[in-house]
C-alpha cells in the first residue's frame, strides 16, 4: 500500500525520508542538508510538486527522527519533565511544537503521550500515546491517527504493537567464529 525509507546517517532526529502511497500517488520527501531541510510534497499522482526549505534548531524532529528524540530524553519524561521538540509536518509543508509528557513508569516500561503544544491546536489533533521499554529503550506500542489512509481517504486510528525478536548466536550468524585464515 505504502513505503517509507529512512537515512539516519547524518542526523538522529530529522533523517532523509521518502514516503509514498502507492494508491493514490501521495509523495513526500525530506532531504537533510548541512544547515537545512528540503521538504517535497505532491498530494496526488497528477497534483504538481511543492516544496520548502527550513533551518533546523536545537529539539527540532521528524518522521521516524521523533522516535529517536524521545528515547534520547526518556530518563527525563519518567522523572516528569516534560520536553517540546518542534516537529516537521511534511504533509503540510509547516511546523508544529509538540509536548512531550511521561504519564507513568513502573521502573520497567514508560507510558508517554505526545500532543501539540499550542492548548487551540490542540483541540484539532489527537495525541499520541506510546510505551517504552526502560533498558532497551524501545518503542513498544503505538496509539494514534496513522499517515495512511483509507482507501476512501479517511484517517485511520492506529494500535501497533511492536515485537523485537531475540537474537541469540542462532540467529546472527554473522556473530559466529569464522573458521579458517
Amino acid at each position: 500500500i505504502a513505503e517509507l525509507t529512512c537515512d539516519y546517517s547524518k542526523q538522529l532526529f530529522f533523517l532523509f525520508f521518502e514516503f509514498s502511497d502507492h494508491r493514490s500517488g501521495y509523495w513526500e520527501k525530506m532531504v537533510v542538508g548541512v544547515n537545512e531541510i528540503k521538504v517535497e510534497l505532491r498530494e496526488s499522482r497528477n497534483a504538481k510538486i511543492q516544496s520548502t526549505t527550513f533551518k533546523p534548531s536545537d529539539n527540532w524532529s521528524a518522521s521516524q527522527g521523533l522516535n529517536q528524540f524521545i528515547t534520547s530524553h526518556l530518563q527525563r519524561a519518567v522523572k516528569g519533565e516534560d520536553f517540546v521538540t518542534t516537529f516537521l509536518l511534511p504533509a503540510h509543508l509547516s511546523t508544529v511544537k509538540m509536548l512531550v509528557t511521561g504519564l507513568s513508569s513502573d521502573g520497567v516500561l514508560a507510558q508517554l503521550e505526545i500532543k501539540v503544544k499550542n492548548p487551540i491546536l490542540r483541540l484539532f489533533a489527537p495525541r499520541i500515546e506510546l510505551v517504552y521499554e526502560l533498558q532497551s529503550q524501545r518503542l513498544l506500542t503505538y496509539f494514534a491517527n496513522s499517515n495512511i489512509y483509507t482507501a476512501s481517504g479517511d484517517k485511520q486510528t492506529v494500535f501497533i504493537d511492536y515485537d523485537y525478536p531475540v537474537m541469540t548466536a542462532a540467529t546472527t550468524p554473522s556473530l559466529l567464529p569464522r573458521k579458517g585464515p
